[in-house]
């Protein structure tokens, strides 16, 4: 499974921006911020096509990955 990152710049309504993920097979998106809170979770289409294994599995490898990144990052501005 492949991942795709993107920043998402704070706003107003939301406060601190974030990191985004999206799951290139599933078209799973998930935000993670700073803390490794995942603040949002959508789904496209494509989910629809999954069994609810799959939809499981995806939910949990997306969100690992998002997390993992997070505290890697955090780890890294710690240590610096």
């Amino acid at each position: 499974m492949g991942y795709e990152r993107r920043t998402v710049p704070a706003d107003h309504t939301t406060g601190g921006g974030g990191t985004e993920w999206r799951a290139l097979d599933t078209g799973l998106q998930t935000e993670v911020d700073g803390s490794g809170a995942l603040p949002d979770l959508r789904f496209t289409r494509e989910i629809a096509g999954l069994t609810p294994t799959e939809f499981e599995r995806a939910v949990i490898d997306t969100a690992r990955v998002a997390a993992v990144w997070a505290f890697t990052r955090r780890a890294a501005l710690i240590n610096e």
